[in-house]
């Protein structure tokens, strides 16, 4: 299509998913979080997180000249604007396949139990060690984060083993909605 209206700024392709444990590591200067990708059919509550990985295109207005070789290329005192993204998140929502606990039911949005952290943005001041509640997250109307990771902060009353859906959307150029469903999981 026509991307006459999206030059000099980044887009969502698509979004990769994983699920893992979270930890804190404690550093001389500060706490960073780190995530583990976990293949284990079960994982404490506590630690249990989703990852999104952004993949996206850039598009651009700049003409790419090609590649000379053997010759000094023209130095220009200016460089370009640095992209931007259009595309804002307006709602993540994440619904797990079993009753949560006795007020929330299968099929009910348990957003609640989650925070975010990890907030890679290349074009906005957001420290990636933050987690805040997602419902905080989103009244900041966020442009697109290259990943993010939703940490779980409850215990589900289910012994069973759960899947949870994630459904993210987006103000975006193309893609507007993304979900993903989770394998089963025992959240101890």
């Amino acid at each position: 299509g026509d991307l006459s209206d999206y030059k000099d700024i980044y887009k969502v392709e698509s979004i990769n998913w994983t699920t893992g444990r979270y930890a804190t590591d404690t550093g001389e200067n500060n706490d960073t979080f780190r995530f583990y990708p976990n293949t284990n059919q079960s994982i404490s509550y506590d630690q249990y997180a989703i990852n999104l990985t952004v993949q996206n295109l850039y598009y651009s207005s700049e003409l790419l000249m090609p590649a000379s070789f053997g010759f000094v290329t023209s130095a220009y005192a200016c460089s370009p604007a640095v992209p931007t993204s259009k595309e804002k998140i307006t709602d993540i929502k994440i619904f797990c396949n079993k009753d949560f606990d006795s007020n929330h039911p299968a099929g009910n949005d348990i957003s609640s139990f989650f925070e975010i952290t990890g907030m890679y943005n290349y074009y906005e001041d957001i420290d990636v060690n933050d987690r805040v509640s997602i419902a905080d997250y989103l009244a900041t109307t966020p442009s697109f984060a290259q990943g993010h990771t939703l940490v779980l902060t409850a215990q589900p009353a289910s012994q069973e083993k759960l899947k949870f859906t994630i459904q993210y959307s987006q103000d975006g150029i193309d893609f507007n909605y993304f979900e993903y469903t989770t394998a089963e999981i025992s959240l101890l």
